[in-house]
């Protein structure tokens, strides 16, 4: 695999997990009022499973790529873990508050954005 493949599947692969992130955000008020119990569980380990293969996939790649993206490459375990405390927390619980969920929407958006900018920055 050479470089420009390894950029161009890992600028496709910031994309499609910005979207996981939005859409495992706006479906938290869903899961937690229409699944309960163990349900709701499955339903959460399914999708934080595939956020964290994509992470971890990324940042093989980035370090692949060059060392200068390993940097960026760590700030994607930032929001895995913030996410499983957060999600470990409200697991099960029905009450929401909505502005929790826009708050972490905007964050885990923000990194994924973050980090799709300084890859394509890097690899100039």
């Amino acid at each position: 695999m050479n470089q420009k493949q390894i950029y161009f599947i890992t600028t496709v692969l910031s994309v499609v997990s910005l979207c996981l992130y939005l859409f495992a955000f706006t479906t938290f008020v869903i899961t937690t009022t229409n699944f309960k119990g163990i349900e709701h569980f499955i339903y959460w380990l399914v999708i934080q499973v595939t956020i964290t293969s994509v992470s971890l996939y990324q940042y093989k790649l980035a370090v692949y790529a060059k060392p200068t993206a390993f940097k960026m490459s760590l700030l994607y375990f930032l929001p895995i873990i913030i996410y499983s405390i957060f999600q470990a927390l409200n697991l099960g619980s029905a009450d929401i508050d909505m502005v929790y969920i826009i708050i972490y929407t905007i964050l885990f958006s923000l990194i994924s954005v973050l980090y799709l900018y300084g890859f394509i920055k890097y690899r100039r």
